[in-house]
């Protein structure tokens, strides 16, 4: 056998191997963190300027499953807050999602959202709102519905809910 007939040997070898493989992605990735800040005005108040260090330990766990058909995946997330004078803001915060999407048909495609958090901290929406809500806590669910159907290559048609 000459020098190509062995890359034809390989070529054939390898269109047989790959025609039966499919592309599927499975990971589970752990991520865990820790951090400390200072914050001067906790409140965000001229008159009465609370200052503190906070202690953020946190801990995540995120699940994907993809395939030509399934678009899935799970994540989990909980952050502890501890102040170090101030005990009463201290929080145990948790945040949760799921997405699952099918391939109904080659053209038509289907997708589930949702997600749930849970926050009790007080500058959680300084930045968006320019307002310190205190430390009450705030539970949050989302979810949606889509469907997505294409029409040609270049276009679709969707349809979605969100809550």
């Amino acid at each position: 056998m000459n020098r190509y007939g062995w890359l034809r040997v390989a070529v054939v070898l390898i269109g047989l191997w790959s025609a039966s493989v499919g592309a599927e992605e499975r990971k589970l990735i752990l991520s865990i963190g820790a951090g400390e800040k200072y914050n001067d005005n906790i409140f965000f108040s001229y008159d009465d300027e609370i200052d503190d260090y906070v202690t953020t330990l946190l801990g995540g766990l995120k699940f994907v499953n993809r395939s030509e058909r399934l678009d899935m995946s799970l994540s989990g997330r909980v952050e502890n807050q501890d102040y170090a004078e101030n005990d009463d803001l201290d929080g145990f915060d948790q945040f949760y999602k799921a997405r699952f999407g099918y391939l109904l048909t080659p053209k038509l495609r289907a997708v589930l959202d949702a997600g749930y958090s849970r926050d009790s901290q007080p500058d959680r929406d300084i930045d968006v709102t320019g307002m310190v809500l205190g430390s009450a806590t705030r539970e949050t669910f989302k979810g949606g519905l889509s469907t997505k159907y294409a029409l040609n290559e270049i276009t679709s048609v969707a349809l979605s809910y969100k809550y």
